[in-house]
């Protein structure tokens, strides 16, 4: 997949399409080799594109394992993947990122596997990412699932959380290192519809 210059050269005022979104990288173990790569890849190439093309929106790029970390721009190329996934916890940091935002709000969450670990006491790690997925939802935000394994198991958490969410959208993606022309491309094309939509 590649996108020309000329392709992303749509613009479109302030006031019309101001944006807030989270990256939210899967950093345990799992993560390691390519699909790590892919991942800080899509943050980095994400992040350049927004600040060439859309400067009025925000981004946030979240590592999370056992605990989400915010992270700067110099974190972000030193990372390391360790530990285990707690889904959950890493939706509800990215929506309290998003409660001061502004515009419409979207969580792209790139996972390879289903929750392993949880932070709230009585509920398994699949029940607080469920709970998690049905929250992002009431605070009205998309919650965009980036898949980089096409197991069963994992695939069905991911459907019951877009589910919930109300507004969520599923993707496979094969190549993780397509994942920064998926990205790219994914949000240009619906930025792109939200602004006909509007027109019309």
């Amino acid at each position: 997949m590649r996108i020309s210059n000329e392709d992303l050269k749509a613009r479109i005022p302030y006031h019309e399409t101001s944006s807030s979104n989270v990256i939210l990288i899967d950093a345990s173990y799992s993560m390691r080799g390519e699909k790590f790569r892919g991942g800080i890849m899509a943050a980095l190439a994400f992040r350049e594109f927004l600040e060439s093309e859309y400067r009025q929106d925000q981004l946030h790029v979240v590592a999370y394992n056992q605990k989400p970390k915010l992270l700067s721009r110099g974190e972000i190329v030193r990372l390391k993947p360790y530990g285990y996934t707690d889904i959950g916890q890493a939706v509800d940091f990215a929506v309290g990122l998003l409660s001061k935002g502004e515009g419409n709000k979207n969580i792209f969450l790139i996972t390879d596997g289903e929750p392993t670990a949880t932070s709230k006491r009585g509920q398994t790690p699949e029940e607080s990412a469920l709970k998690a997925a049905y929250k992002a939802g009431k605070a009205h935000v998309l919650l965009n699932i980036i898949m980089l394994d096409r197991r069963p198991e994992l695939r069905l958490i991911c459907e019951h959380m877009a589910r919930l969410n109300g507004r969520a959208s599923i993707t496979y993606v094969d190549n993780p290192l397509n994942l920064k022309e998926f990205m790219i491309k994914f949000f240009f094309d619906r930025r792109q519809s939200l602004t006909v939509h509007r027109a019309g």
